[in-house]
């Protein structure tokens, strides 16, 4: 049970770095703890990560499979097959498409911290 707060704690350890690095270099957060796990797997090895363990396998598997079921809700075939649905769902995408085109970008944002 030992082992298990401790790979728990090591993970969310892991996390909340990722998240505060992520922060100040301005990197989309995800993408830091993607690093930081792989990068942490690197240095300590997959055991001490917990790699063999079935709770935590389940908890990645589920993380990588519900989010994939969730976007894929969006896009039900009867919406394919109905031609005016199709149609609609096209013609949204392509407005989006034109108005990012169009569209000057937008400024930088500054934070609190670096207004003058």
């Amino acid at each position: 049970m030992d082992q298990a707060f401790a790979v728990a704690a090591l993970w969310v350890g892991l996390v909340l770095i990722a998240t505060f690095l992520g922060t100040l270099l301005k990197i989309s957060n995800a993408l830091m703890e993607i690093t930081a796990g792989a990068v942490a797997t690197r240095f300590f090895g997959p055991e001490a990560m917990g790699a063999n363990l079935p709770w935590l396998t389940f908890i990645a598997s589920t993380g990588a499979v519900v989010p994939t079921l969730i976007a894929g809700g969006v896009f039900l075939p009867r919406h394919l097959l109905n031609p005016q649905v199709a149609a609609e769902m096209a013609a949204d995408a392509e407005a989006v498409r034109l108005r990012r085109r169009t569209e000057p970008p937008a400024p930088p944002r500054r934070g609190p911290a670096l207004r003058r």
